[in-house]
């Protein structure tokens, strides 16, 4: 299963003090007016069907992504996220307030692909690879 919430939302309950509730162990950094979250995103889905929840974080506007000082970029939304590019996968670890990887998926073209770099990347993390 998968769902969409906006970054702010994202920050705010996995921060330490942010709302606690159950948060999936995979989430994804995206946007619809990124190409290639267009094309990654359904294969990440794919990937982790059957073993993972998958939250999709919209980054916002290209306005708001290509800010600097994107929480997302900085760490200032959480401490262990730091990213540069989108798509991104960021395996959250048991507690939901610390990363265990960061899958950067902004050059992956094919579900294989996308299968091989969360693979090599997570040290075992479960992919469903019958496709």
């Amino acid at each position: 299963m998968s769902f969409h919430i906006p970054y702010q939302t994202f920050f705010s309950q996995t921060i330490p003090g942010g709302a606690r509730q159950q948060h999936p162990r995979a989430v994804v950094f995206t946007s619809e007016w990124c190409p290639d979250c267009t094309r990654n995103v359904p294969h990440v889905i794919e990937a982790l069907r059957g073993h993972h929840d998958v939250v999709l974080v919209d980054v916002g506007s290209i306005a708001e992504w290509k800010d600097p000082l994107h929480p997302a970029r900085t760490g200032t939304g959480h401490p262990e996220i730091r990213i540069s590019s989108i798509p991104s996968l960021i395996i959250m670890s048991g507690d939901y307030l610390s990363v265990s990887s960061i899958v950067d998926l902004e050059h992956a073209k094919t579900l294989n692909q996308v299968q091989n770099l969360i693979m090599a990347k997570t040290e075992g993390i479960m992919v469903n690879s019958s496709h």
